[in-house]
């Protein structure tokens, strides 16, 4: 029997604590940054946990409180008290105790969950092992009677054998005695007292080898010689009713089967089934198949069958990174591309880079990149700064929205990460290990999944660690090789393009 399971419960308490530590940490990447980060883990933890993905909140309640007080609280650029990082780093300190209730509630909840996740495995497991048990001892049982039978059969075989003997040693015992007897009678004697006792051997013989064969073959019927007579024919006086000779009244002919179907019994309806997988706009949440299948008698509604209510589908992730940690799907739309390159094109006619952040909805444990957001940025030719990024982060949080990583364009040059472009994205990673780093390098090509577009994350390991322990800044080489790769899916990523996906556009400039 299937048990259920939930795959909060199929972690432990102390596996989530660790993960949650599990991140790359340098006093070098600037206080900024990891003011940011700090808010964001804040963020994503509550989103998770308003769609009751308990185990990736709890992580990130983690992950918040150990960065802010073991990170943050001794980084170099704190001591300075910039005003404004000073003070957002006071709002995140008041801000921690609520996170550290919302930590407790969710353990309360995930402890229930592994402790019924437990339980039912030991369930299964008990279940198992009875009926494993109950097949070995029919197996058991059944060479046993095997075995039985086959010693019967050899006892069986053995007291028909001793039978045998016993019988050929009497016949052999009669065959002597009547051959002394035969001796005995006078040569050429035709008295009658010769001749009786002649029958008589002649009869102990045939009963011997009848009583022989009788035990050691089937059954037959004695033939009896007899002579035919002549029947004795009576002429009837008068004819007789032959019929009424027979006993019993005559037999009934069978009833006609018709070929016709009873009238009483109304033909089947067709099987009707729906399903329509759907995208819902205004829910944000791929719609299940929804399946319902009828197979009744018109007219019956008493004997409608309805197949059970389907449940949610959950997107299955479909990559894992380096470490062999799963990485849930993202959807990102088809489209979004070139109307993003469209809101770039005045910038890409000036040598200008333009960058956008893509943010989104957690659905069906999935990633939908729903909004298009460009943020007040300062661009030069080779770089893009964003600028008032409490605007941005305002809008971000009062739509509920996950940052799911960012887009921008290369004008000048080809697709790839830069030094710079690597330092961004490990921010991004660090707040959601699926956030993605999208290049497009216009004057290349046009084409979605040509050289000019890329979709790229960090390694992790070793990218992540590489980079979080540089301490150079600006443009710089990078002699290490893998430290990021394509995250498509067709490049066995967790990134899905998928055309016809709804999204909206929003510019903060």
């Amino acid at each position: 029997m299937p048990v259920p399971m939930d795959s909060d419960g199929t972690y432990s308490i102390k596996q989530l604590v660790e993960e949650a530590h599990e991140y790359e940490y340098s006093p070098t990447v600037p206080l900024k940054i990891y003011l940011t980060t700090a808010n964001r883990l804040k963020a994503n933890a509550n989103l998770f946990k308003e769609q009751d993905h308990y185990a990736d909140a709890y992580k990130l309640y983690i992950r918040f409180l150990d960065l802010l007080t073991n990170k943050i609280a001794t980084h170099p650029q704190l001591s300075k008290k910039h005003p404004v990082e000073y003070k957002r780093y006071l709002m995140l300190v008041k801000q921690a105790s609520d996170v550290f209730q919302s930590a407790e509630d969710v353990k309360v909840i995930l402890s229930e969950k592994i402790d019924r996740y437990q339980r039912l495995t030991k369930k299964l497991a008990d279940q198992r092992a009875k009926e494993a048990h109950e097949k070995l001892m029919r197996a058991a049982d059944e060479l046993k009677k095997k075995r039985q039978e086959e010693e019967a059969k050899e006892e069986q075989k053995r007291v028909e054998e001793n039978a045998n003997h016993r019988s050929l040693s009497d016949n052999e015992s009669v065959i002597s005695d009547i051959s002394v007897q035969a001796t005995e009678l006078p040569i050429g004697s035709d008295s009658a007292e010769s001749s009786s006792k002649f029958q008589g051997l002649r009869r102990k013989f045939s009963d011997s080898l009848f009583n022989h064969n009788a035990a050691h073959s089937t059954p037959h019927l004695e033939v009896v010689e007899s002579y035919p007579t002549i029947p004795k024919f009576h002429v009837p006086a008068q004819k007789h009713n032959l019929v009424s000779e027979i006993e019993g009244p005559p037999p009934v002919p069978p009833p006609k089967i018709s070929s016709e179907p009873p009238s009483n019994i109304p033909p089947l309806t067709p099987m009707r089934q729906s399903i329509v997988p759907a995208y819902s706009s205004s829910s944000g949440k791929i719609l299940g198949p929804s399946s319902v299948t009828e197979h009744s008698h018109a007219g019956s509604t008493s004997q409608r069958q309805h197949s059970p209510p389907t449940t949610s589908i959950q997107h299955k992730p479909i990559a894992v990174n380096e470490a062999g940690k799963t990485l849930k799907k993202t959807f990102i739309p088809l489209e979004l591309k070139s109307q993003f390159l469209e809101i770039a094109s005045s910038n890409t006619k000036r040598k200008l880079e333009t960058c956008g952040i893509l943010c989104g909805k957690l659905s069906l444990n999935a990633f939908f990149v729903t909004t298009l957001l460009i943020p007040k940025q300062e661009s030069t030719e080779n770089t893009c700064q964003t600028v008032d990024e409490e605007l941005m982060f305002d809008y971000i949080d009062k739509n509920d929205l996950f940052v799911l990583g960012w887009i921008h364009t290369h004008p000048t040059q080809s697709c790839f990460l830069s030094s710079v472009d690597l330092h961004t994205q490990n921010a991004y990673q660090l707040m959601l290990p699926e956030a993605v780093a999208i290049v497009c390098a216009p004057s290349i090509r046009h084409d979605v999944g040509s050289g000019d577009f890329g979709v790229f994350r960090l390694t992790d390991p070793p990218g992540v660690g590489v980079i979080t322990k540089c301490q150079r800044s600006g443009f710089h080489p990078h002699n290490e090789g893998n430290l990021y790769k394509s995250c498509e899916r067709r490049n066995k990523g967790h990134v899905v393009f998928e055309s016809g996906l709804p999204f909206i556009k929003h510019d903060l400039r």
